[in-house]
């Protein structure tokens, strides 16, 4: 994988780093809220491989003196939030709603798709949900519906 190490005060917004398996976009680069920290805050988003955007915005804790890969590979700039529409095609993946017997992927179309939770209405069948009815879950456990299922 093309990439360079920089040390944690070289990272700068709009950098794009390595973390083991996943990469890191900064946006926003700041010093600890808690005085004692010895290192930086960088804020921003991981990839997300499975939907191909950038997740959800949070942070990540760097100690001064930490090495980092920046990634020299460019990754779309979408982000999780225009990963669906209403209207689209999805299925509720490993969501148990609370139910001890539950399946593992379940059919449903779009209402509302938010950055934590989203609408949905239930169009297969399910132990966990009735079929036709509009639901909230998760919106990290919404995957599009591939074509054919």
């Amino acid at each position: 994988m093309p990439h360079e190490m920089i040390e944690t005060y070289e990272v700068q917004t709009g950098n794009i780093l390595f973390t083991g398996t996943s990469a890191f976009k900064v946006e926003e680069v700041r010093e600890p809220s808690h005085p004692l920290f010895p290192g930086l805050v960088f804020d921003g988003h991981f990839f997300d491989t499975k939907r191909g955007v950038w997740g959800r915005k949070t942070t990540l804790s760097a100690n001064h003196g930490h090495v980092w890969a920046l990634s020299l590979l460019s990754y779309p700039d979408k982000y999780f939030t225009a990963y669906m529409k209403p209207g689209d095609l999805a299925e509720v993946r490993d969501y148990s709603n609370g139910c001890s017997v539950w399946s593992p992927e379940v059919k449903c179309k779009v209402i509302e798709f938010g950055e934590t939770v989203s609408r949905v209405r239930i169009t297969g069948d399910a132990w966990q949900f009735v079929r036709h009815t509009t639901v909230s879950v998760p919106s990290q456990r919404l995957y599009r519906r591939k074509v054919g299922k």
